[in-house]
């Protein structure tokens, strides 16, 4: 369908659904209190102002939130779960996270920074935290540290790269909130995405690509 057959939702283009209310007032407050249902979910759009009958939305979270896949397919009907598309547009993780950290630090003092002290932060700092923080998840699971590795991705077979995508989904799932490194850990996010929906439903794509 083209863009100007499609409906977008009525409050906004990113309605955070599943990661929180949409009725979220502008000091964070939730305003009222919206349960995960397919009612609600599609009340979100009108459907006498999309012929197409095909809806779009695009909440960034959802795809470093290891809960989102699950629900969201849990809402869908079958027919609805095949045909579905997904477009998943990836900074490069380093820009990105840099990009977060000079945004955390221009909210402070309201935003702690990992519980580091004014005057004290820097990046490496910062990285380093959180590192430790995923070190630490990943041994408290007894999962592989994959992303230390020397990862030659294109001399691997399928099987061993499906092996490394099965490990770094596992990583994902149980360490996503340990540390904010995991939302540029995009293996490990499309992962997840994929065991609820085929491959074949995404467009995987760059910011550089999109600009």
């Amino acid at each position: 369908a083209s863009s100007s057959a499609l409906a977008t939702p009525l409050f906004e283009k990113e309605t955070h659904f599943f990661d929180k209310p949409p009725c979220m007032n502008a000091t964070g407050k939730s305003e009222c209190k919206l349960t995960i249902t397919r009612a609600g979910y599609t009340s979100m759009w009108t459907p006498s102002s999309c012929k197409s009958r095909c809806s779009v939305e695009g909440s960034p979270n959802y795809l470093y939130d290891p809960s989102v896949a699950s629900q969201l397919h849990g809402l869908m009907w079958q027919q609805e779960r095949l045909r579905a598309r997904f477009v998943a547009i990836l900074r490069e993780p380093i820009s990105r996270d840099v990009s977060y950290f000079n945004h955390r630090l221009s909210m402070w003092p309201k935003s702690q920074v990992w519980g580091l002290q004014p005057g004290t932060i820097t990046y490496e700092s910062f990285v380093d935290e959180r590192v430790r923080r995923w070190k630490r998840c990943l041994e408290n699971h007894n999962l592989t540290d994959w992303h230390a590795r020397d990862h030659n991705i294109d001399a691997r077979s399928a099987s061993q790269k499906q092996h490394l995508l099965q490990s770094a989904t596992a990583a994902f799932v149980q360490c996503s909130s340990a540390t904010t490194l995991t939302i540029g850990m995009y293996a490990g996010q499309l992962g997840v995405w994929t065991k609820w929906f085929a491959r074949e439903q995404f467009l995987v794509g760059t910011m550089d690509e999109m600009l």
